[in-house]
């Protein structure tokens, strides 16, 4: 395959933004991503240490530009009801991972988060900010009731960002998911509205 280089990287990705977008914090932005984000993306996205535990990954080029592609689409809906955000290093002004909030009961006011870090990210505290973010846009921002989380048994830095947040464990779901061909249980984690607003960490987000 030959090397794809930036002026290649097009997609559907619109310069429109949500108006509850960009989310700032001291150390991060939570933003929608632009086409010039490729390559960024691509270097989370194509290492199977951060892939591990996703449905998705180590991805290709191609792979990597479908992501995006698929996250330009969430933009489209009116109103809007599904988030895949960059997470921008406000000191380097790197994308080091992507956040997303996604409608599994819209009429519930209930969504599923989700997020990945690139691995030089790792271990500085910036998942669990970056999941602060996502619950200030969905409590304060988009008016949830109830957020939840999936995570694999055996993916304990995971079950410490939500842990650490507020989430409880609501229960374990047997053979709930198959990540790359074999079966495996998930750990159902949730937090309500009421908690996340009386929580010290819905504190530090704001909008630009």
């Amino acid at each position: 395959m030959a090397k794809t280089t930036k002026a290649d990287v097009r997609g559907s990705l619109s310069p429109e933004e949500s108006p509850l977008l960009p989310r700032t914090s001291p150390r991060l932005l939570l933003r929608d991503f632009v086409p010039e984000d490729f390559w960024d993306v691509h270097a989370y996205t194509s290492d199977p240490e951060v892939t591990r535990w996703l449905p998705w990954g180590p991805c290709t080029e191609v792979e990597t530009q479908e992501l995006l592609d698929r996250a330009a689409g969430y933009r489209v809906p009116d109103p809007r009801t599904d988030y895949s955000l960059a997470i921008v290093e406000r000191s380097s002004g790197r994308v080091i991972g992507s956040g997303s909030l996604f409608t599994r009961q819209a009429k519930a006011g209930e969504l599923e988060i989700g997020y990945c870090l690139a691995r030089q990210a790792w271990g500085k505290g910036l998942a669990k900010a970056a999941a602060a973010g996502l619950l200030g846009l969905a409590f304060q921002g988009l008016g949830m009731h109830r957020v939840f989380g999936l995570v694999d048994p055996e993916n304990p830095a995971s079950v410490g960002v939500l842990e650490g947040l507020g989430f409880r464990q609501e229960g374990r779901l047997k053979k709930h998911t198959n990540l790359k061909g074999q079966w495996r249980d998930s750990l159902l984690f949730a937090i309500l509205e009421e908690e996340w607003l009386a929580s010290p960490h819905s504190e530090g987000w704001g909008q630009e």
